[in-house]
C-alpha cells in the first residue's frame, strides 16, 4: 500500500467518525427536545395544578438541581 493510499484511507476514516459523532449528537438533540415537550405536556395542566405550578416560581430550577422545592410535590 502506498503512502497516498494510506493517507486517503485515514482521511476517509476521520470523515466517517466525524459524521457518526454528528449523527449521534443530532439524535440526542431530538431526544431531549421530545423529552422537554413531554414534560411540558403533562406538567402544565389547564386548571393550574401542574407540576411546575406546584413547585412555584423556581420550579424548573428546582427540578434541575433537585432542591428543597422538589419535596413539596
Amino acid at each position: 500500500m502506498s503512502e497516498r493510499d494510506s493517507s486517503v484511507e485515514m482521511r476517509r476514516d476521520c470523515l466517517f467518525s466525524l459524521s457518526r459523532v454528528g449523527l449521534v449528537g443530532f439524535v440526542l438533540l431530538v431526544f431531549h427536545f421530545f423529552c422537554i415537550l413531554f414534560f411540558l405536556r403533562f406538567s402544565l395542566k389547564p386548571n393550574g395544578e401542574g407540576l411546575v405550578n406546584q413547585l412555584g416560581m423556581d420550579g424548573i430550577g428546582g427540578l434541575v438541581v433537585f432542591g428543597p422545592n422538589w419535596t413539596s410535590v
